[in-house]
């Protein structure tokens, strides 16, 4: 297999992943996902517990012969959350809202902070 087929078929997988999780998310299994609207530093631990996976298996690989394909399983989740966080990044295609509610805060949207709580909006925000 030449190693564009093995790109589009490792970015099949991703994709199929992110239609996991946002079902997951519509089904109620988790509040958001890293591709909502949601502070940066609230993403970072789902993607790190990711990462964690990953490294949990190879260290236990020292003691056991490594499972490749949960290997590929958690790379996937790894690679779908980052894609995920990414598409929060782009410009949204209509006007994105100035305020998201998230585990019971009312996050701004540009600058991420709680703004419910009386916390003063970062320098140079233009929502303040």
């Amino acid at each position: 297999m030449s190693a564009y087929l093995r790109t589009e078929a490792a970015l099949e997988l991703v994709r199929d992943e992110r239609r996991r999780q946002d079902g997951l998310k519509a089904a109620g299994r988790f509040a958001f996902t890293c591709a909502d609207l949601a502070p940066d530093l609230m993403k970072l631990p789902i993607l790190a517990e990711e990462v964690g996976e990953v490294s949990r298996l190879l260290c236990e690989a020292f003691q056991h012969e490594l499972d490749e394909k949960r290997l590929r399983e958690e790379l996937v989740q790894v690679a779908a959350v980052a894609l995920a966080w990414i598409e929060a990044l782009e410009p949204a295609p209509l006007s994105k809202p100035t305020r998201v509610w998230i585990d019971g805060l009312v996050w701004c949207a540009e600058c991420t902070r709680a703004v419910d709580r009386g916390w003063s909006h970062e320098k140079g925000c233009s929502l303040a």
